[in-house]
């Protein structure tokens, strides 16, 4: 009995923080927007990006900024 507890302990203390590992993981194909013509200082220039979470938990976006 007492080695059965032991065993239990050691499979909850190793399998434990495997199962605490998801993460969300953002997937981005296209990083830039390749331009026909010289932008001009000032011009609004718009684009679209497609993004994806390919991890196992919730991706959450809350901050994005021209870079």
């Amino acid at each position: 009995m007492h080695k059965t507890i032991i065993a239990i302990l050691c499979f909850l203390f190793v399998s434990l923080p495997l199962a605490a590992r998801a993460e969300p993981r953002i997937s981005i194909e296209k990083t830039r927007i390749e331009m026909k013509s010289p932008v001009l200082e000032g011009a609004t220039v718009r684009g679209e990006f497609e993004v994806a979470n390919t991890g196992d938990a919730e991706l959450q976006i809350t901050h994005v900024s021209p870079g």
